[in-house]
């Protein structure tokens, strides 16, 4: 365009796809903590004289610093262990990720990948535990009875321009991004002949079609039974004393610093042998989205309950209300948020995921993913950008859906 060439292939093309790919994450976990967030302690300040920006130096940031803190976390351990946009945008340069997955499926030499994905804990772990370490010593209760009525504030112009403006050049570049990749499943040979044809999408319905199945009920399978088990976790390190709590706060955590390579590795290591042989099945690769995208569901509700306070919950007690019914009725509707929060990232993640389920597929049981990762490898671009589109109109559909059956809004997750 006007003689400007961009090319996308190195390390910038993976820092902008990385970035493309994992902002909507921060936005699902902090949108989280402030649907809990009562500005009832914002008026205050400012009916006591303090200006717009000590308001949110002094109470907003502070109070939203766990769901910045998990959205940090779990941001720098998927960009950490990524594997496709390092591998199809690098341009030759050599991560961590990508070199296990050359050395054990390209080399053979199991060894070696799995020490180098042992290498890629070591940071993980180091920001947990800063992590964990800060948030101890601070408390981010904001619910502490029935919410008070909330009159929402008129942004001032100058900051509403200046968000509106930023956002629209990212969602332009977003945009940009899908309208592309749409309309290169059409392009009979994608950035040489554009003319019009539909035999990508004739290879991917007569040829993936059991890929396709697949991938839409094992992702529904993994996210809902992560989404339950990350609040059932979450719930017990928040509010449950007991010995080994921080080892379960730590290992809730985990298979998310785990990178893909290793958890992949892992699965097929240690359920290859009796007595439980799962490898070549669809439960081993339901288990890896479930552990995996577990961790996700796990921080947000720890986040979200760190702003509820206890006190509801006894006071539930007192009026002799069993452990299950204050749950059911009190814990579960304030964790809502939390819960769509979780199953909807886990589910989109789940059916995106590449690194880990390219050792666990198989014939019969293959996902998109890899398909679409096998197709730009053979060259078959146009046939990648026909199954990247259906898979985008199959997770805006879903989750649809999912908003609709569950009564939410797109309202529950904005900032």
């Amino acid at each position: 365009l006007f003689g400007f060439k961009f090319i996308i292939y190195g390390i910038h093309g993976v820092i902008i796809s990385q970035i493309i790919t994992t902002f909507p994450l921060a936005f699902l976990v902090t949108s989280s903590a402030f649907c809990s967030f009562i500005t009832s302690l914002e008026d205050a300040a400012r009916d006591l004289g303090a200006g717009e920006f000590r308001v949110f130096r002094t109470i907003t940031l502070p109070l939203i610093t766990p769901a910045i803190l998990a959205a940090a976390l779990l941001i720098y351990m998927t960009n950490l262990s990524a594997f496709g946009a390092p591998a199809l945008l690098g341009g030759g340069i050599s991560v961590l990720a990508v070199e296990a997955v050359m050395q054990t499926l390209g080399v053979m030499d199991w060894g070696m990948g799995t020490t180098i994905t042992i290498i890629l804990l070591i940071p993980s772990f180091l920001l947990f535990y800063f992590q964990s370490v800060y948030k101890s010593k601070r408390s981010y209760v904001t619910v502490t009875g029935a919410p008070p009525q909330q009159e929402q504030r008129k942004t001032p112009s100058s900051i509403k321009w200046a968000i509106f403006i930023f956002l629209s050049f990212i969602s332009a570049i977003v945009l940009t991004v899908y309208i592309v990749i749409f309309f290169g499943g059409f392009a009979k040979v994608w950035g040489v002949d554009s003319s019009f044809t539909l035999a990508h999408y004739k290879l991917v319905f007569s040829n993936t079609w059991r890929s396709i199945v697949n991938s839409l009920w094992m992702a529904t399978m993994g996210a809902i039974g992560a989404g339950f088990i990350g609040m059932i976790l979450a719930y017990l390190v928040a509010r449950r004393s007991f010995i080994g709590k921080r080892f379960m706060d730590f290992f809730g955590t985990l298979p998310y610093a785990v990178p893909g390579t290793m958890m992949g590795l892992g699965f097929v290591v240690a359920f290859n042998k009796p007595p439980l042989v799962l490898t070549g099945t669809a439960t081993i690769i339901i288990l890896d989205y479930i552990f995996r995208r577990m961790p996700f569901g796990f921080r947000t509700g720890v986040s979200t309950l760190k702003q509820i306070d206890v006190a509801l919950e006894e006071a539930s007690a007192d009026l002799g209300a069993r452990w299950k019914t204050t749950f059911r009725r009190i814990m579960l509707p304030l964790m809502k948020p939390a819960f769509i929060a979780g199953v909807t990232f886990a589910f989109i993640r789940a059916i995106t995921e590449l690194t880990s389920t390219i050792f666990l597929v198989t014939p019969k049981w293959r996902v998109m993913a890899v398909d679409i990762y096998n197709f730009v490898e053979s060259g078959s671009l146009g046939s990648a950008a026909a199954m990247s589109t259906l898979l985008m109109a199959i997770v805006i559909i879903l989750l649809l859906i999912l908003f609709k059956a569950t009564g939410a809004t797109v309202s529950m997750f904005r900032m």
